[in-house]
């Protein structure tokens, strides 16, 4: 297991972090060409399509990639059922907001509009389910470098061309658009064919009876995570919104960590677990053990490098989001440990314990919201973001976990650390030398 995560890893790792310095140069001319009021108009307009997709995706984000694994004998019944589900949704919710933002005359449909394009694309995350199964990750995230170099281009010659804020939305839709089609190029070279795929009733119904979880699950962690940023707007203004968008795009940029780890482990952990129960929890706590120690070594470095990262990437006009960050930092901490834990419950088939601990996070922080925004701006949210992940996962992980199942793992695995670290160590010298 470590040798393929090793294996996926390096290329992965190396375009993410190409991406990051892209982006975080984006970010800075994004920030300075728009300023603080046109910025929090494009991160909220943003932020509401992406709570959108949340409910197009039908909470079939991880199911599929199980269901590949353990029974891929059915891959074009699977793929077409999901492909098609949420095609299907996607394209009806498209079609409400975009109505419902007209007739009501909002500001800023016409942002809304084009970055609801996008949710158009939902359906064709199936092929990337598919591939990640066949353990070919590494081809799924050169597909996402692809649409994101192609978001960068169009960002720059938006610049150059003084282009108006709703330029950069396209970007956004575009870089979409642009990845699904590289991953259904690489899709249909390994032998793969779109009209092969086959919708079935019975088989959607089956994934909604237990997606419905997974569903809650990822339209509460989107409200969390963008609710605090309409609050802002609503409450504050554009430019309170921009100031804290400005922190809240830099605290993003670890994320992918997680994310990538999730992806190259689940596959390996819902095979071990069926087959190799006692090597299925050493490797289970070696995947939690490191996310909590990239995590907090993470927080850390963001938190020190805060008013630095501001004033190179945003300039002095975003002074008063480096607070912001400084406690946003910290919010990577329980959200890696959530990440990983989702791996844990989705291949133990007990995602409603995710459920929950969201539900319980994002009662917190709205509460917290309405008291803290009106007082200390987005400073008061970034703290109600914190209070709210450590509520929900703290209580969920000692109250709803039989015998303390998942806390007893994860210390057997920080236990086991320093011995995974060496072979980790063992195993990049070995790259190395082969190269």
């Amino acid at each position: 297991m470590l040798r393929r995560l090793m294996g996926a890893f390096s290329v992965a790792v190396t375009l993410r972090l190409l991406r990051m310095v892209l982006n975080l140069g984006m970010v800075s001319m994004l920030g300075r060409y728009l300023g603080d009021e046109q910025i929090g108009r494009l991160f909220v307009a943003q932020g509401v399509v992406l709570i959108l997709m949340g409910i197009c995706e039908l909470g079939l984000a991880r199911i599929p990639t199980r269901d590949h694994v353990t029974h891929s004998d059915q891959e074009k019944l699977i793929a077409g059922t999901a492909f098609v589900s949420r095609t299907a949704v996607g394209a009806t919710v498209f079609s409400v907001m975009c109505a419902f933002a007209w007739l009501n005359a909002w500001p800023d449909r016409w942002l809304l509009m084009i970055f609801g394009l996008a949710l158009m694309t939902n359906g064709f995350v199936e092929m990337s389910s598919v591939l990640t199964a066949r353990n070919r990750v590494k081809e799924v995230v050169v597909a996402q470098f692809g649409g994101f170099v192609l978001s960068v281009i169009l960002t720059l010659g938006g610049l150059y061309m003084r282009a108006p804020v709703e330029w950069f939305a396209v970007s956004f839709t575009a870089e979409q658009w642009c990845a699904h089609l590289v991953v259904w190029l690489r899709y249909h070279a390994t032998g793969g064919r779109l009209l092969q795929w086959r919708w079935q009733w019975e088989r959607t119904l089956i994934f909604l009876r237990e997606s419905w979880q997974e569903l809650a699950s990822t339209l509460m962690l989107l409200l969390f995570s963008r609710i605090d940023s309409v609050m802002l707007k609503v409450m504050n203004g554009d430019a309170a919104a921009g100031q804290y968008a400005a922190a809240v795009r830099i605290a993003e940029i670890p994320t992918f960590i997680p994310l990538l780890l999730a992806s190259i482990v689940l596959p390996r952990l819902v095979d071990l677990r069926d087959r190799e129960r006692e090597r299925y929890d050493r490797r289970l706590g070696d995947y939690l053990a490191l996310s909590l120690v990239l995590s907090v070594t993470v927080s850390a470095i963001v938190m020190v490098a805060a008013p630095y990262l501001v004033a190179v990437l945003w300039g002095e006009k975003f002074a008063s989001s480096a607070g912001t960050l400084q406690i946003l930092a910290w919010t990577f901490v329980p959200y890696a440990l959530g990440i990983a834990r989702s791996q844990y419950l989705t291949a133990e088939k007990r995602l409603w314990v995710n459920t929950l601990s969201l539900l319980m996070a994002l009662g917190v922080q709205y509460g917290l919201n309405l008291v803290w925004i009106p007082k200390w701006g987005g400073n008061g949210a970034a703290l109600a973001v914190l209070c709210g992940w450590a509520a929900g996962w703290g209580a969920t992980s000692l109250l709803f976990e039989p015998d303390r199942q998942f806390i007893c793992v994860q210390w057997s695995g920080l236990c086991h650390l320093p011995t995974m670290l060496r072979e980790l160590r063992s195993l990049a010298q070995h790259s190395v030398r082969l190269s």
